[in-house]
């Protein structure tokens, strides 16, 4: 009537025998002929089917892995000729860069915008901060794009940079 390999407790004895095996190792008793491990009490049971992989789901929620969005077009992500200032803004932005880059498209736009909102609606230094993350990222992105920028697209993230960093001081007041 009871579990195999439980054969030798008693009723109301707590913890495992001491004669219980897992994954017996060939030869041991239990064990099967080509060594692959068994549970105790299983042992004239086989199968010719192989054994089923288990699927794990991802984060995601589905089952199977999505291809990693490809790199753009180029030869280097470093800006030729730069200043040494300008390689070690690109040298430490390299890693966090290709990280955001794995995330799916729309996990950056959407936490940025939770943090506008949150920064916006909350009162007081929980705001202050929330809109000062959101000037961080933003201020971060515009100087590793800075060199390709026009001179009015610097001018226009500028402007916001400001505009939130004078919300978030705003903010911190209330």
């Amino acid at each position: 009537m009871g579990l195999p390999g439980l054969a030798g407790m008693t009723p109301g004895q707590t913890g495992a025998p001491a004669t219980v095996a897992l994954h017996p190792t060939a030869g041991a008793p239990g064990a099967r002929p080509s060594g692959q491990p068994c549970w105790p009490g299983r042992q004239g049971v086989s199968t010719n089917r192989p054994a089923r992989q288990r699927v794990r789901p991802l984060p995601s929620g589905g089952t199977t892995p999505r291809a990693p969005r490809r790199l753009p077009k180029g030869s280097s992500l470093l800006t030729p000729n730069a200043s040494p200032a300008r390689q070690a803004i690109e040298r430490h932005s390299a890693r966090p860069l290709l990280y955001l880059h794995q995330l799916p498209a729309w996990v950056l736009p959407v936490m940025l915008a939770v943090l506008l909102v949150v920064g916006l609606a909350v009162r007081g230094l929980v705001g202050a901060v929330a809109l000062c993350a959101v000037a961080a990222v933003a201020g971060w992105l515009a100087s590793v794009s800075w060199p390709r920028l026009t001179p009015s697209g610097r001018a226009g993230r500028l402007l916001v940079i400001a505009v939130v960093v004078g919300l978030a001081a705003y903010q911190a007041t209330r």
